[in-house]
């Protein structure tokens, strides 16, 4: 038994000498202080040019993302060589126990489906290329998971991990800075693609992460850690100050961005810190604070649902009596008020007449208003299309909201035409009616209509997804009832806005529910460490930063879709997160 730990010893002394090696900080350097900030315009062929709903144009411009799936790649294969050359160059009793990455099954499940919905993808082109806008594609997915276990072994290996806190201290500071010009109305990359005639299609406060909302993801995770970060290097000024500067700005970025799912998800991780140090003055086992936490989630589903519910019922006008309208051979299949009608129009080179009729066969007057017709709760308009052969159509008009249709269109048949130029056939969708996200369209900035649409998609994604970035394909565009009512009038979604139906419907459940098992284990032992330990020394109060970011994370993200932007900074800090815990479960000197 004696010889078998000296032996352990041995090998942890060995792997450590050899990881101290400059190569292996690479990876951290690049993640940290170049990849935040990479943006190059690049013209990217349109991968749905045949999907009517989307863009008509054979190339769209991209300037946030592309480059940081090229670079992530690039790092990914960074990653693999020193892993190789690791491997290579140590004998096996030397190479790291497989007993200690036992959590990561559940990894190794997660990228079996990740490739597994890809061959079976239904648009191969998105999984092995990915979509316009999110560039997730089956490599990033797999880099995440490469990533992670990366972060592990380097923090569990290494010598150098004060190293990783001075490059997270600098890639917040340079981020801060960003945050801090663009809160004043002075945006860097604005400013770089100027001189190149390049538009960057984002404003206010969003860093380099694209959009503003993926901003308050990455201050849910980085601003939990930077504040613990002041606490643990308390006694060290110049460090306490540094990461008091580095807290501001991000704060400032947050309140800059607008983004109130952000701010939503920090107070979350606020309430459960308060909890968590309740628990732990009490000194309450974790197994109370686990019973505890799980009755206070119950209650406020319950609650907040209670709440929601009672808004319909006290508010009638939620619900709006357009409810679709479909084009058929003969007509339009209108739904109002929970009645039928059929719009049907007859022209020649000079008439353009209108008939509207009840389910009944009933014909609806009209009046003529303005060079169009007014039927009842519609208003009509002819329409020509120069640049389509002089194509005849007409614009129905609800309320303020405008589509346009024709029946002149090879065969006669009624078609909608997209905001784009596309023309397609609108068809019942799958929509959760009776669901309260249904009933709730505007919900979270219409999030509520968009997860009402992405639930019945679930039913095909049991097993395997539709595979890597083709939730856009999947997504019901063509219903732009539904997308007026949830505010989305010509707009294309590419995102379901959740993170965790973004697994589930593109990588399948079990993807999302090995994800799941992963965090979970990570989670319960992160409370046994934390919630007993007495959070003094810097590396338990490392371990709990990162727990608290991680979490953060993960609560945005039931708002929020996972980015490039974003995602492979949760994933190594996961990943080094898996081993703080490890490293203060024994006690190891971290910094």
């Amino acid at each position: 038994m004696g010889k078998h730990k000296h032996s352990n010893k041995q090998q942890t002394q060995t792997t450590t000498r050899f990881t101290t090696s400059p190569l292996f900080i690479l990876p951290f350097v690049l993640m940290t202080l170049i990849y935040p900030f990479l943006a190059q315009y690049n013209s990217v062929q349109n991968p749905l040019l045949d999907n009517p709903t989307y863009y008509q144009t054979e190339f769209l411009s991209d300037i946030f993302l592309c480059v940081k799936a090229e670079f992530l790649l690039f790092i990914t294969i960074c990653i693999l060589c020193l892993f190789g050359w690791y491997i290579v160059k140590n004998r096996p009793a030397q190479r790291p126990i497989l007993n200690e990455y036992k959590p990561f099954i559940a990894l190794g499940i997660y990228a079996f489906f990740i490739i597994l919905s890809t061959i079976f993808a239904q648009n191969q082109n998105l999984a092995l290329n990915g979509m316009i806008g999110i560039f997730e594609n089956v490599w990033v997915l797999l880099s995440y998971l490469i990533l992670c276990i990366f972060g592990y072994w380097y923090t569990k290996t290494t010598e150098r991990k004060s190293a990783l806190i001075y490059l997270l201290l600098a890639g917040t500071l340079i981020m801060g800075i960003i945050f801090l010009f663009q809160f004043l109305g002075e945006d860097p990359f604005v400013a770089m693609f100027a001189s190149k005639n390049a538009t960057v299609a984002v404003s206010g406060v969003y860093g380099g992460f694209f959009n503003p909302n993926y901003l308050g993801s990455y201050v849910n995770l980085i601003l939990p850690l930077l504040v613990v970060l002041c606490v643990a290097f308390r006694k060290t000024t110049k460090l306490a100050v540094a990461f008091g500067v580095a807290t501001v700005l991000t704060v400032l970025g947050l309140l800059g961005s607008k983004t109130t799912g952000g701010i939503i998800a920090l107070t979350f991780v606020g309430c459960f810190t308060i909890l968590f140090f309740i628990f732990k003055k009490l000194h309450l086992t974790p197994v109370k604070f686990f019973i505890s936490l799980g009755v206070l989630i119950l209650s406020a589903i319950i609650g907040i649902t209670a709440f929601l519910n009672q808004t319909i019922q006290n508010n009638s006008s939620l619900t709006d009596p357009l409810t679709a309208i479909y084009t058929c051979d003969d007509n339009l299949e209108i739904h109002f008020a929970n009645k039928v009608y059929y719009l049907s129009t007859d022209y020649d080179e000079t008439n353009f007449a209108v008939t509207l009729v009840n389910e009944n066969g009933d014909v609806i007057p009209s009046t003529v208003e303005n060079g169009g017709y007014l039927c009842g709760f519609l208003g009509i308009r002819p329409y020509i299309f120069p640049e389509m052969d002089n194509l005849i159509a007409f614009e129905l008009t609800y309320r303020t909201t405008s589509w346009m249709f024709t029946n002149d269109y090879g065969d006669g048949s009624y078609y909608y035409i997209t905001p784009s130029g596309g023309f397609t056939k609108t068809t019942p969708t799958n929509t959760t009616s009776g669901t309260l996200f249904a009933k709730l369209p505007t919900l979270l900035s219409g999030r509520g209509y968009i997860w009402s649409q992405s639930i019945p998609m679930l039913a095909d994604t049991l097993f395997l997804g539709y595979g890597p970035d083709n939730y856009a394909e999947q997504f019901p565009n063509h219903d732009f009832v539904g997308l007026m009512h949830g505010g989305f009038t010509n707009t294309f979604i590419s995102k379901p806005h959740n993170m965790y139906l973004q697994m589930a419907i593109q990588t399948g459940l079990p993807s999302l529910l090995a994800f799941l098992v992963f965090y979970l284990i990570y989670f319960v032992k992160s409370v046994q460490i934390y919630l007993t330990s007495e959070l003094k020394n810097r590396q338990e109060l490392i371990g709990f930063g990162i727990f608290l970011g991680t979490l953060g994370y993960l609560i945005v993200g039931l708002i929020n879709d996972s980015s490039i932007t974003v995602a492979p900074f949760f994933w190594l800090l996961l990943g080094i997160g898996y081993a703080m815990n490890q490293i203060n479960r024994h006690e190891t000197t971290f910094v």
